[in-house]
C-alpha cells in the first residue's frame, strides 16, 4: 500500500496456502502495509499462509477496524491475525473479530510449539491503540507485547486461547506504561490461562497499569495468571496473588459464574455491518453477570460469551388490579393490571363475558399502558351483572413488557359503572303538580376540554387536566378523574381542574365522570395521551490544555442515541489532518499531533445528528 490509501469491503481468500510457493513465508500475508495515512475496515480475510495484516516499521498513522480475520498462519509458524512492529506516530485497531489463529510446525525443530497470535505488537511497537475487538482459539495468545511500550488495550475480548494476553520482556527493550482496561480474558479449559508474563528482569509490576478487567475461567477460576521472573521463578497466580504481586488489578474481578462442563459455554459473534439476533433456549450470563434473555442482539463487529444462568431472572407475571364497565353503548370493559402491557393484542376468542348470566359476544380489544379494553358488541345497563373470562392463549396472550404472561382466570365479577336512568320523583297525592314541571332528572353534561386527544409530554411530565361539567335541571355535585379503573383525583366545586404531576413515560388513557344532585352520572369522553422519555442533549466537548504542543485530551459527553461518531482534526487551510471513529462509551481521548506544524487547528465531532467543533492552538 502506498500513502493515504484505503482497502474496504473487500474479499481475500487462500493467499499463500501452498508451502513454498510463496519465495519467502512472510510473503504469504493477505495485505502488507509500510505507508502512512492507510485504512483498512470492512475486509473479510479468511484461509492465508501467514499474517492476514501486516505493519511494517515504516507504517504510521494507521486504522484497522471491522475486518474479519479466520483461519490464518497456515503455512508458517510466529505470526499473527494482525501483527505490528517497531514505533508508529497512530496506530488504531479497533472492532475486529479474529479466529482461528493456529499455526504450523512443519519442518521446525519444534513440532510441538504453535506459535500464533490474534493481534501482536512485537519489538517496540508504540503508540497503538488496541480497542473492541474478539480474538478467539489462537493457539498460543489472544493478544501479545512483547519488548513494546505506551500502548493501549480497552474493551477487548479474548476467548479459548493458550493465553488471553501474553508479555514477553526478553534481551532489548522493556514493556512499559501500558494501559490495560475494561478487557474480557475469558480461558475455556482448564489449562489455559487468563494472562501470561515472562521477563529477564524483576520488573513485571512495572509493565503498565491495568483495572476494571475480568480474568474468567468458568471451569477452574484458581490460578489463572503465570508469571516467570528471576527472582519469583515460574509461579502461577490466582487473581488475588496477582492483585498482591503487582498492585495492580483492585477493581478487576473473576468469573460472576461457574460451568462444570466447557461445552455449556456459548460463543457469538457478529462479522457484519448489520445487527444480529441470536435466539437464546434458556436464560444465560456472561462473566460480568450480565443476565439474558429470550435473545441478544449483537452490534456490527461484536461478540458474546454466554453460560447458562443458575439464578435466572423472573420477571414479574402481571397481576388483575381490576376491571370495570365505562360505558354502556356498546359497552366497553376496561381490564387493569398492576404493571405496564406490551402492545400485544390477543384474539378476541381469549375473553369471554356474560350479562346477567347471558354470553356476550367481544367485538374488539386494544392494550395501552396496564389496560386491557374489550368493546362488546351489545350494551350493558345500568344493574346488569357482568363477569369477565380470560383464557390465556397460545399465540399473543396478554403479556408484561418483559415478556411475563398473565394467568388465566374464571367468571370474574365486574364492577358496573353504568349510569343509572333517570328517575320520575314519587308522586304526593295531597299535592298537585302545576302543568309546566318537569319530572325527569336531566343527568349532566362533561368533557375533558383540555389537553386535546394525542397530546404528548416528556417525562417526568406535569399535565393539567382541565374538565367541564354542568347540570341542565340541577348542580354537579363532583366531578371525579380515572385511569382505567384507577381514582386519580376529585374536585366538588368548579373549575374541574386536575393536576397530574411526575408522570412517567408510557401511554394513558383517562377519563372523568359528573355526578348531580340527584345522583346521576354521566362519563366523560376518553383523553388519550403519551409521555416519552426526554431527549439528551447532543453533546459537548473540551479540549486540553489549550494551547498545546500537539499532545492534548478531549473529554467527550456522548448522547445516549447515538452510537458512532467521526472526529476530524483540520488546519487553518482546510486539510484533513486526522480522521478517527468514536463510540460512544468513549469518554477521554488522548492525542499525539506533535508533529504537526504550529497554528490554528479545529477539532470536528460529528454524527448523523450533530456537528460540534473547537479549535486548538499547536505552539
Amino acid at each position: 500500500m502506498g500513502d493515504d490509501e484505503t482497502i474496504t469491503s473487500n474479499i481475500i481468500r487462500n493467499i499463500g496456502v501452498i508451502p513454498g510457493q510463496a519465495f519467502n513465508g512472510a510473503n504469504a500475508s493477505a495485505i502488507a502495509v509500510a505507508k502512512n495515512n492507510c485504512v483498512i475496515k470492512y475486509n473479510t480475510i479468511e484461509n492465508i499462509g501467514y499474517c492476514g495484516i501486516g505493519l511494517s516499521s515504516t507504517a504510521d498513522i494507521i486504522t484497522i477496524q471491522n475486518n474479519f480475520i479466520n483461519n490464518v498462519l497456515l503455512t508458517l509458524n510466529d505470526g499473527a491475525a494482525i501483527y505490528t512492529v517497531a514505533e508508529g506516530i497512530s496506530r488504531k485497531i479497533d472492532g475486529n473479530i479474529i479466529l482461528n489463529v493456529v499455526g504450523n510446525t512443519d519442518g521446525t525443530p519444534y513440532p510441538g510449539r504453535y506459535i500464533a497470535r490474534g493481534i501482536y505488537l512485537d519489538v517496540n511497537t508504540t503508540k497503538t491503540i488496541i480497542t473492541n475487538n474478539t480474538v478467539a482459539n489462537c493457539s498460543e495468545a489472544g493478544y501479545m507485547i512483547h519488548r513494546s511500550h505506551d500502548n493501549t488495550l480497552e474493551n477487548n475480548t479474548a476467548f479459548n486461547n493458550g493465553y488471553g494476553m501474553y508479555f514477553q520482556n526478553n534481551s532489548g527493550s522493556n514493556i512499559r506504561n501500558n494501559s490495560l482496561k475494561n478487557n474480557l480474558f475469558i480461558a475455556k479449559s482448564s489449562t489455559q490461562l487468563a494472562l501470561k508474563f515472562f521477563s529477564l528482569s524483576d520488573d513485571i509490576p512495572e509493565f503498565g497499569t491495568a483495572d476494571n478487567n475480568h480474568y474468567a475461567r468458568p471451569i477452574d477460576d484458581g490460578n489463572v495468571f503465570h508469571t516467570s521472573s528471576p527472582s519469583t521463578g515460574s509461579k502461577y497466580r490466582t487473581l488475588a496473588g496477582w492483585q498482591s504481586f503487582t498492585g495492580q488489578d483492585r477493581n478487576s474481578k473473576k468469573s460472576a459464574v461457574t460451568v462444570s462442563d466447557t461445552s455449556r459455554i456459548d460463543f457469538h459473534y457478529n462479522p457484519s455491518t448489520s445487527n444480529k439476533v441470536v435466539t437464546l433456549n434458556q436464560p444465560m450470563v456472561d462473566v460480568t453477570g450480565k443476565k439474558y434473555s429470550g435473545s441478544v442482539t449483537l452490534l456490527p463487529y461484536t461478540s458474546v460469551i454466554l453460560m447458562p444462568d443458575p439464578n435466572p431472572y423472573t420477571p414479574p407475571v402481571p397481576a388483575v388490579s381490576g376491571a370495570s364497565v365505562e360505558e354502556s353503548a356498546p359497552a366497553v370493559i376496561v381490564l387493569g393490571y398492576n404493571i405496564n402491557l406490551a402492545p400485544v393484542i390477543p384474539a378476541t376468542s381469549a375473553f369471554s363475558v356474560t350479562v346477567n348470566g347471558t354470553a356476550k359476544p367481544v367485538s374488539s380489544v386494544a392494550v395501552s399502558g396496564k389496560n386491557v379494553s374489550l368493546t362488546l358488541s351489545n350494551r350493558v345497563n345500568h344493574g346488569d351483572i357482568v363477569t369477565l373470562s380470560y383464557t390465556k392463549p397460545s399465540d399473543n396472550p396478554v403479556q408484561s413488557t418483559e415478556g411475563a404472561q398473565a394467568a388465566s382466570f374464571t367468571s370474574r365479577s365486574v364492577t358496573n359503572n353504568c349510569a343509572a336512568p333517570a328517575t320520575t320523583p314519587a308522586s304526593n297525592p295531597t299535592t298537585t303538580t302545576p302543568p309546566n314541571s318537569s319530572p325527569t332528572n336531566q343527568p349532566p353534561v362533561i368533557s375533558i376540554a383540555s389537553p386535546t386527544k394525542g397530546s404528548s409530554y416528556t417525562s417526568p411530565a406535569t399535565i393539567i387536566i382541565e374538565v367541564t361539567a354542568h347540570d341542565p335541571d340541577g348542580t354537579v355535585k363532583s366531578v371525579i378523574l380515572y385511569d382505567g379503573t384507577r381514582k386519580l383525583g376529585e374536585q366538588t366545586s368548579p373549575p374541574f381542574t386536575f393536576t397530574l404531576k411526575d408522570i412517567e413515560e408510557g401511554s394513558y388513557s383517562i377519563y372523568a365522570t359528573a355526578t348531580d344532585n340527584m345522583n346521576a352520572s354521566t362519563r366523560s369522553n376518553l383523553l388519550d395521551f403519551t409521555v416519552t422519555a426526554p431527549k439528551p442533549e447532543k453533546g459537548s466537548f473540551k479540549i486540553y490544555p489549550n494551547p498545546n504542543d500537539g499532545n492534548f485530551s478531549i473529554d467527550y459527553d456522548a448522547p445516549d442515541d447515538i452510537e458512532e461518531y467521526k472526529l476530524a482534526v483540520v488546519n487553518s487551510q482546510g486539510r484533513t489532518v486526522l480522521v478517527e471513529e468514536l463510540s460512544q462509551d468513549q469518554y477521554m481521548k488522548h492525542f499525539d499531533l506533535s508533529y504537526l506544524v504550529s497554528g490554528i487547528y479545529i477539532v470536528m465531532i460529528s454524527s448523523n445528528e450533530i456537528i460540534l467543533t473547537q479549535k486548538f492552538i499547536k505552539q
